[in-house]
């Protein structure tokens, strides 16, 4: 049984914790818990940028970066996060900005598209944070396919999957 149900070898208190909260969530409408939405709230280049959650695998802080020459310019480089080569991209140069310094780049956020990853380089996370995916509005002159809307506070919403495949046409095209 614990194999199927790892969660029943908590400690009773845990386990009715998690109950609860799982019988909470299932009271709520199912539109509701669609426009559910955690994000990373990262800074690059003078933008703001929310990266959902769900997507994150890692945050580490950027020790050095491998240039690829010949590389778009979104792509700055190959960089290592425990372990692992992983293609590494500057938001605000991906979405139609410039790029900032290579010494103001200090974190790496690392997200996932299936089994393909890429590495986020940012200036600062600022927070994360709960909210609605119905806050960020779709703009029809938005710069790049991997942002998914704007809320009103201009932060950006990051489509992973876009991100993901994006980069890596970019990169096939530059070869």
């Amino acid at each position: 049984m614990s194999e199927a149900w790892p969660f029943a070898e908590l400690p009773p208190e845990e386990r009715a914790q998690l109950q609860a909260a799982a019988r909470e969530l299932a009271k709520r409408p199912e539109a509701a818990r669609q426009e559910d939405l955690e994000v990373l709230i990262i800074h690059s280049r003078g933008q703001t940028f929310a990266v959902p959650l769900l997507s994150v695998l890692s945050v580490a802080e950027l020790h050095s970066l491998a240039l690829i020459p010949r590389g778009p310019a979104a792509v700055r480089g190959l960089v290592s996060v425990r372990g692992e080569v992983i293609v590494a991209v500057e938001l605000a140069a991906l979405a139609g900005g410039g790029q900032a310094g290579l010494s103001d780049l200090r974190r790496v956020v690392v997200v996932a598209s299936g089994p393909r990853r890429l590495a986020i380089l940012t200036e600062r996370m600022l927070s994360v944070r709960a909210t609605a995916a119905s806050v960020f509005a779709r703009d029809p002159l938005a710069a790049h396919p991997a942002i998914a809307g704007t809320d009103a506070e201009l932060t950006s919403l990051v489509d992973p999957d876009a991100l993901v495949t994006e980069a890596f046409r970019q990169l096939e095209q530059a070869r």
